[in-house]
């Protein structure tokens, strides 16, 4: 049975319908739970959903991250000053300070005071990361694509110089992190967000043999 929709042609709708449409269909996205400390040594922690990866040789992501009322935001202002930033796993047990941390604050005012969240020096960069987040990402940035019309989007690319994975989280034969063990928040439209239910396992497919001929 087929389906009935009713096509919407974006161009008769508003910058900011768009967003609003988009986001509660390009669901449920990763969060990047972004920490940096800018040039004057101002810490700042901020959610992006426009988050993935890119490559993994050499260990690449992605991050879009929006001007606000046509201004820089305060993370991609710090990451383009000292070119490093780290992204935190969102898990369940920081639903409420993730979303806290999604205001917009003076640059003078630091997220990890406003959630009364811990944070503990990165290794590899002069960064710090939310120090009881189960996994973090320590990164380099590689590149900036620009997109958007009046309000400009910055594609941020970044390279992963160091992993941080709780021991509770590793399995044991592998150096991955064990999916039925993680508790990770997906972001959805209008508000809303998902937690991961236990994951599904499937095989790998298996492509039929060609038949070979003598």
């Amino acid at each position: 049975m087929t389906s009935q929709t009713s096509p919407i042609d974006l161009q008769d709708l508003s910058a900011r319908d768009v967003y609003f449409l988009l986001t509660s269909v390009v669901v449920p996205r990763p969060i990047a739970w972004v920490s940096t400390v800018d040039g004057d040594g101002r810490s700042n922690l901020a959610p992006f959903s426009y988050f993935n990866g890119v490559c993994s040789d050499p260990p690449l992501i992605s991050i879009s991250i929006g001007d606000h009322k046509g201004q820089p935001k305060d993370s991609f202002r710090a990451i383009q000053e000292t070119g490093v930033f780290c992204v935190n796993l969102v898990e369940d047990k920081h639903l409420e300070a993730m979303h806290q941390s999604s205001g917009a604050y003076p640059p003078e005012i630091s997220e990890f005071d406003v959630t009364d969240l811990a944070h503990a020096p990165c290794d590899s960069i002069p960064c710090v990361r939310v120090a009881d987040a189960r996994t973090a990402l320590e990164c380099k940035l590689v590149d900036v694509h620009t997109y958007g019309n009046r309000n400009q989007s910055h594609l941020v690319v970044g390279e992963i110089l160091k992993v941080h994975l709780d021991d509770s989280l590793r399995m044991a034969e592998r150096l991955v992190a064990d999916p039925r063990k993680m508790k990770p928040v997906g972001r959805l439209g209008a508000g809303y967000y998902a937690f991961l239910e236990p994951p599904i396992a499937r095989p790998p497919v298996k492509l039929p043999r060609k038949e070979t001929t003598s």
